[in-house]
């Protein structure tokens, strides 16, 4: 039996199953197809009403991660609103990820925000939100079968994103100072605990740091996107220690790179993506 056409396919880690986006009555909703039950089994169709898929994610050959988003109205005003959920490979288990509680004052809008998988922990994503205070997100540490969540960053005006390594600890983080109208950056300090103000300059001025990925062999070494060195945006080494660039990975001369992309285990960037004249694909490795 053929596969059923799909888009924004995800292999499960094991190979047996594949998940997928399926457009029907106009929408896009989640398909899991087992590999070893083609033309036997049902493929699982599901999506909560009037909610369409937005993107998907394996974290265990039995649980996947699915975002989802849908238009709502906020004090009279549209938006788009997203939600994560937890689904097993056999369409039971469904569960809303960073859920309401009752203490919470703000609804949450945009409900899918993941700042690590923890590829070494089964259980577990970080998610950064906060229902008390939109403005300054926290670091949740959320259990994908039953939404457990346990607060592993407060945030701040002068911390509001974070960068972790595999082990899931936040090493950088960011923020903006409201006084000075300037973009500031933090290091942590893994022996004290503390943060560690590192860079401080006027918002206009700041120029773009965003870490993909710390080294799985060199906890010091992070690979990051930056304009520090041209006008275009490129992938470079940084060292945590010196706080320096190191080499350039991959940079082009006329246009931004745009997504970096990872092996299945998040181990290794495997290629840079961007866009001239058609969109095009740097392979870190000749061989692919």
């Amino acid at each position: 039996a053929a596969m059923p056409e799909m888009d924004g396919v995800r292999i499960a880690p094991g190979g047996r199953y594949v998940a997928g986006k399926v457009y029907s009555n106009g929408m896009y909703h989640l398909m899991i197809v087992d590999l070893e039950n083609i033309g036997k089994a049902r493929p699982v169709i599901a999506s909560p009403e009037k909610q369409e898929v937005n993107w998907l994610r394996w974290k265990r050959d039995d649980r996947l991660l699915v975002s989802l988003y849908f238009p709502a109205r906020r004090w009279g005003t549209p938006v788009m609103e997203t939600r994560l959920y937890g689904i097993n490979q056999d369409g039971s288990g469904l569960k809303l990820l960073a859920g309401a509680r009752k203490r919470d004052r703000y609804p949450i809008q945009l409900g899918d925000r993941v700042v690590s998988f923890l590829p070494e922990d089964p259980q577990h994503v970080l998610m950064a939100f906060n229902p008390q205070d939109p403005r300054f997100p926290r670091l949740y540490r959320i259990n994908v079968d039953n939404d457990r969540r346990t607060t592993i960053e407060r945030g701040s005006a002068e911390i509001f994103w974070w960068a972790v390594d595999r082990e899931g600890t936040p090493r950088i983080g960011g923020g903006m100072n409201d006084t000075q109208l300037t973009e500031q950056r933090y290091f942590k300090n893994l022996q004290t605990g503390a943060w560690e103000l590192v860079h401080d300059s006027p918002i206009e001025e700041a120029p773009v740091f965003d870490p993909v990925l710390f080294d799985p062999d060199d906890p010091d070494l992070v690979y990051v996107r930056s304009n520090h060195a041209s006008d275009t945006i490129g992938l470079y080494e940084y060292r945590m220690s010196t706080r320096r660039f190191g080499r350039e990975i991959f940079r082009h001369d006329d246009v931004d790179i745009g997504d970096v992309s990872l092996d299945p285990a998040q181990t290794r960037i495997e290629s840079v993506s961007y866009v001239t004249d058609e969109a095009r694909t740097h392979w870190l490795n000749p061989e692919l």
